[in-house]
């Protein structure tokens, strides 16, 4: 809700964002990882912007202006920032091996989503969510590295010559 007017969870576009936003968001990152440059850089940077997040949002949690599911553990910008740190390691490796490493990924992740396991928070990054895990914001990197090394791997065959695909608009 906002301020009681607008209430996002009537679906529509709140649908497809919840169920395919952060899909096409990696997808689109991926894309964009293979185009660029300083994975690392930009990587930290995402990274840092998340943990201060996790910072802010805990805080809010210990003086009790939120609940415990209001803290961000491993929200986009931790996987995000992760996946571009990860990408140096892929980038070299040949198209098949990132397709077969992506799909993998994707499954394994969907296959874990729904399951609680008996752990501590060290493995949410991974996808493993304890019991009575809740967060306001949640991507981990199985299956969502998935996704966004799918995405590279669009943008090393579609964008070899990296230059764009769009047509030229004359002002």
């Amino acid at each position: 809700y906002l301020y009681r007017y607008i209430q996002l969870n009537d679906g529509g576009v709140f649908e497809f964002l919840s169920q395919w936003g952060g899909i096409v968001f990696f997808l689109i990152s991926g894309i964009c990882s293979s185009l660029g440059s300083h994975p690392i850089r930009r990587g930290l940077t995402v990274l840092g912007c998340g943990l201060l997040i996790t910072a802010f949002t805990y805080g809010m949690y210990a003086l009790h202006f939120a609940g415990k599911g209001m803290i961000i553990y491993f929200g986009v910008l931790h996987c995000l920032g992760v996946c571009m740190l990860l990408w140096p390691i892929f980038r070299k490796l040949p198209w098949a091996v990132t397709a077969v490493l992506s799909v993998g990924m994707i499954v394994v992740g969907i296959a874990i989503e729904p399951v609680r396991f008996d752990t501590g928070i060290w493995l949410i990054p991974f996808g493993f969510k304890p019991k009575g895990f809740a967060s306001a914001d949640y991507f981990a990197l199985l299956p969502f590295l998935g996704f966004f090394l799918m995405g590279s791997l669009v943008g090393k065959v579609a964008y070899k010559k990296k230059t764009t695909l769009f047509p030229k608009i004359t002002p």
